[in-house]
């Protein structure tokens, strides 16, 4: 992409705003209501056993690329296999919120199993129709709420110091998968690979990824976590970090078509919450 107007710098920024707008709601629910969620780690989360948290989730991860890489000359078993996966992201998501909100109220039993199912549903079925129907506005609408959730789900479910690694690896790996990997080569592949669209929320012409803006919900909530009681700070760090992350990968946007979004929001929030802690203790 070789010129971006002013409208879509602009338009660009909605995905970014809607996630430093709902993260911390995300956060603050699961704060109030202390809902109790499971570790989703093996190791203990010190020395050696965080880093084989953070090479399992990448294992994962990789994983995922070869099987793209693989289903991508087979493009209606892709979709569908797309499709199942952001199915299944988009009802289980939405029921351990609805399912810690709804813990604090004083309904009856089978009613709310009852709204914490169909709520659910309703949103992942209407997620699958829009993209069937082409409403890509309807589809990246749903898609950048619920990675704004699952952004702060995986903050409550990581211990702190493989949170913090996972940061770090995940922009390496981003930059190289990239540059030279998995993504790399699916684009160099087929140019005009259309499947990935499934992963992008684009209300312009700048499209970024659903891993993205997973990754800043993480980063807006840790942020807020690292620096309570000063939640505030916390969430200005994030935000700018974010915000000028993004100004600078649009400006590298204007000299290539494709670029690692991770590495600089994630290096500028993390750099400033260690500078703020420091200061503060």
């Amino acid at each position: 992409m070789s010129l971006i107007s002013k409208l879509e710098f602009y338009k660009s920024y909605i995905p970014i705003i809607v996630i430093l707008a709902v993260s911390p709601f995300c956060t603050l629910i699961f704060n109030i209501t202390e809902y109790e969620l499971p570790e989703a780690v093996l190791f203990e989360d010190a020395g050696l056993g965080s880093i084989l948290n953070l090479v399992i989730f990448l294992s994962v991860t990789i994983i995922f690329g070869i099987l793209l890489i693989y289903l991508i000359k087979k493009p209606t078993i892709l979709k569908f296999f797309s499709i199942t996966l952001l199915f299944y992201l988009t009802f289980t998501t939405n029921m351990f919120y609805i399912d810690a909100i709804i813990c604090q109220l004083n309904i009856n039993m089978l009613y709310q199993l009852i709204i914490e199912v169909v709520i659910p549903i309703i949103l992942s079925i209407i997620l699958v129709l829009s993209i069937y129907k082409n409403y890509y506005y309807i589809y990246s609408t749903i898609i950048l709420f619920v990675s704004a959730e699952v952004g702060v789900l995986l903050n409550m479910v990581i211990p702190l110091i493989t949170k913090i690694l996972i940061l770090i690896g995940y922009s390496i790996f981003d930059y190289y998968s990239v540059t030279r990997g998995f993504i790399n080569k699916i684009f160099t592949a087929n140019p005009s690979t259309t499947f990935l669209d499934l992963f992008l929320i684009r209300f312009s012409k700048v499209g970024l990824g659903i891993g993205d803006l997973i990754f800043y919900s993480l980063l807006v909530s840790l942020s807020i976590d690292i620096l309570s009681p000063n939640i505030l700070l916390g969430y200005l760090i994030s935000s700018l970090s974010i915000i000028v992350g993004h100004a600078i990968n649009l400006s590298l946007l204007l000299k290539r078509k494709l670029i690692p979004a991770l590495p600089i929001p994630i290096i500028l929030c993390l750099t400033l919450i260690f500078i703020a802690r420091s200061l503060i203790s």
